[in-house]
Order: structure tokens, then C-alpha cells, then sequence
């Protein structure tokens, strides 16, 4: 517990101390939920982000369940137009390469890196991250799986989702598909195998949300807004263990990805798993480094 209270003073330092150098020279206008920090001249992208954020705001909180009477705080949007001001930005003071948006629930902050390849998909990033922070509150910063988070926000901003379905599915004929308890602390640093944890993570809640729809989830949130431990109140709720659901998930994935195989050859999908494995295994001691670089950030508390 005390390490607990150490780390989160830390990052509320950390955060004040660099909110204050990025506020030096930068511009801001509050809405109802929101207060947008961005550079005095370049103010278009602010504007366009505030006309979507109480929308999205609302129809976030509507499909996670009623905030209640919780007196919530302001959440601060920083836009970032360069790595460096990406990582000025950024309270853990860490650039996530191939982020294009980072939200911190604790200390109510999103971090958005507006570029020419996120510009087009700046309106389901910001859904995204939006989700995160409402989804901490909503559970009262409850210790939650880190699938979980990224496919429940995933599923809110609707990314990609048919997508990451049928990559889940070509795992599962190389048997390559990882336990779902392995996604639990965090996902991989290397961009390539965080996409894949993305869309393992983006199926199995999609298989969740298809078996109770978004009344599971909400009933889901209260459980653990109310202190129950996340695998027992997945039990109570969808009525079998969470192993029992994985189980069955796989099944299903399995089941969708059985007409592969015929449309490319068993040939073609064993050379594409080989070269998936070569690359993955010249990657794996830099994501191993930049793992144990996360756990020991003070700033633990970030989802991309």
C-alpha cells in the first residue's frame, strides 16, 4: 500500500512539474468535461477535438454506466504536433513510438500526437482514449486486466474490428494465439506485437459484448466499482468462469478461421508463420528492455 501512495505522489509531482514547463508557452479553453492545452498557433486541431469531446464524452459514460455523484476533475487534453512536443507532453516524460494517443486516468490526461499518418483517425483515437479515463473512473481505478481496458476502448471507438477478428483467427491455425493471462500487466513495447495484443484483446471483448451485449459490461463495471476482484465478477456476470469463456472463445475464433487454409494453402500460412516468428524473435530482447523500462516507470497508470 505504501508503495502504492509513493508511486502515485511521484507521478502527481512529476505531472505539475511538467504540466507547468508545457503550460510555459502554450494556449487553452476549457468545455464542460474537458480543458484542451495546445500551441497558440496551431489552434485548429484543439477546436475540432472540442466540437467531438462532449459528444464522445457522453456517449462513452452511456455505454459504461452512470458516473453517479462522483465530483470529476477536468480532463486535460494535450496536443502534440512533433515527438518532442509529444514527449514534453507526456507526464511519464516516455515516447510510445507508435502511439497516437496516450491517456492517463489517474492524473485525468490524454496526450494526442497529431501527425500526417494519425490526422484521418484523430476522431476514434480520442473515442479511445476517452474511454480509458472514464472506464478508470467508472471503477474507481479497480486493478483491471489490461485487455480488458484496451478492448472495451477499442470496441467503444469501433477500430478496426473486423480486422483484428481475422488476425486473431490466422493465429489460431499456427497455434500461435497466447493465454489471455498474458495480456494482463501490459502489452509489448515493439509495435508490431502490440498490434497483435490489440486485436487478441479487441476479440475476446467483442466475444464477451456478442454473448450480453454492453448490459454485461455495465453490470460488469458496478461490480468492480464496488470493490469485487475482476475474475469473480466476470464469473458472476456472464455466469461461467473466465477460463470457461476463453475456452469457448477460442472455439469460436477457431471456427472462423477454418475456411483460411483454403482460400491460401497450408504452404503459404506456414512460410507467413515462419517469417512472423523470425521477426518476432529478432525483436524480442528490445521489447524484453523496454518491458522492464514500463514496470519500473513511476507513471505505471498509461494506456495507448
Amino acid at each position: 500500500m505504501f508503495s502504492r501512495v509513493r508511486t502515485f505522489i511521484w507521478a502527481l509531482l512529476i505531472s505539475m512539474a511538467l504540466t507547468g514547463v508545457a503550460s510555459a508557452n502554450a494556449a487553452s479553453f476549457e468545455t464542460e468535461h474537458f480543458r484542451f492545452v495546445y500551441a497558440p498557433e496551431r489552434p485548429a486541431m484543439a477546436q475540432e477535438l472540442a466540437a467531438l469531446a462532449e459528444p464522445t464524452f457522453g456517449d462513452v459514460t452511456r455505454q459504461l454506466g452512470a458516473l453517479g455523484t462522483l465530483e470529476l476533475p477536468k480532463i486535460e487534453v494535450r496536443i502534440a504536433h512533433s515527438d518532442e512536443e509529444f514527449v514534453a507532453a507526456m507526464p511519464s516524460g516516455r515516447n510510445i513510438e507508435w502511439a497516437a494517443g496516450v491517456a492517463f486516468p489517474r492524473l485525468a490526461i490524454i496526450v494526442m500526437r497529431i501527425s500526417g499518418t494519425t490526422r484521418f483517425e484523430v476522431a476514434d483515437v480520442f473515442k479511445h482514449e476517452i474511454s480509458h479515463v472514464v472506464l478508470g473512473w467508472a471503477t474507481g481505478h479497480a486493478d483491471l486486466p489490461h485487455w480488458f481496458m484496451e478492448g472495451v476502448a477499442v470496441h467503444q471507438a469501433g477500430e478496426r474490428l473486423a480486422e483484428r477478428w481475422q488476425k486473431t483467427a490466422m493465429a489460431t491455425l499456427t497455434d500461435s494465439l497466447p493465454p489471455m493471462n498474458t495480456l494482463v500487466d501490459g502489452f509489448p513495447a515493439d509495435g508490431t506485437q502490440a498490434d497483435f495484443a490489440y486485436a487478441q484483446s479487441t476479440a475476446f471483448v467483442g466475444y464477451l459484448i456478442g454473448r450480453a451485449g454492453w448490459p454485461a459490461i455495465r453490470t460488469l463495471v458496478a461490480k468492480l466499482r464496488d470493490g469485487a476482484a475482476f475474475d469473480d465478477a466476470v464469473g458472476s456476470t456472464w455466469g461461467v468462469p473466465i477460463a470457461t469463456l476463453e475456452a469457448d472463445f477460442r472455439e469460436q475464433v477457431g471456427t472462423s478461421a477454418s475456411w483460411i487454409p483454403i482460400l491460401f494453402g497450408s504452404t503459404v500460412l506456414t512460410a507467413l508463420a515462419g517469417v512472423a516468428f523470425s521477426v518476432l524473435a529478432v525483436r524480442k530482447r528490445r521489447a524484453r528492455k523496454e518491458r522492464q523500462a514500463r514496470m519500473n516507470d513511476p507513471l505505471d497508470d498509461e494506456y495507448a
